[in-house]
């Protein structure tokens, strides 16, 4: 993909046309893309590709993911079939639950850039915003 630089003088070159989704973390230490007809999103960083089976493409239909330094966040759904908010630990290659779960598919989530706030739509009918700070996340 083209470099900041070149974004920055209007230059523009094709990378690749194989991929669905592509978005690079805040810092630019990586990024994850999602090649057409795959299930899976890739991890990118330093050149090493690594498959993130464990963020489900198909849950992923009405909402998000969102990348921060140290995590990948997105939701799945865990043991009692319910929609939680997890986290995809870059470092280690784990992930775990936030404990914070969603009552409807698609429930919209916001993680803070810093990575200790998790804001959830409060699910009101009509209410587009996201405002209701649910929990400091813990390291």
């Amino acid at each position: 993909f083209p470099s900041h630089d070149k974004v920055s003088n209007g230059e523009s070159t094709l990378m690749s046309s194989n991929l669905k989704h592509y978005e690079e973390s805040p810092d630019g230490s990586y990024s994850v893309q999602l090649r057409h007809n795959q299930r899976s999103f890739e991890l990118v960083k330093n050149g090493v590709v690594t498959k993130l089976d464990e963020i489900n493409v198909d849950e992923l239909a009405l909402s998000r993911i969102f990348l921060r330094d140290s995590s990948i966040y997105f939701y799945r759904k865990n043991e009692s079939n319910v929609f939680e908010v997890c986290r995809y630990e870059i470092s280690s290659k784990t992930v775990k639950g936030t404990g914070i779960t969603q009552s409807l598919k698609g429930q919209r989530f916001y993680i803070s850039h810093d990575e200790k706030f998790i804001y959830l739509d409060d699910g009101t009918k009509g209410d587009i915003d996201i405002g209701l700070v649910i929990t400091e996340l813990s390291r």
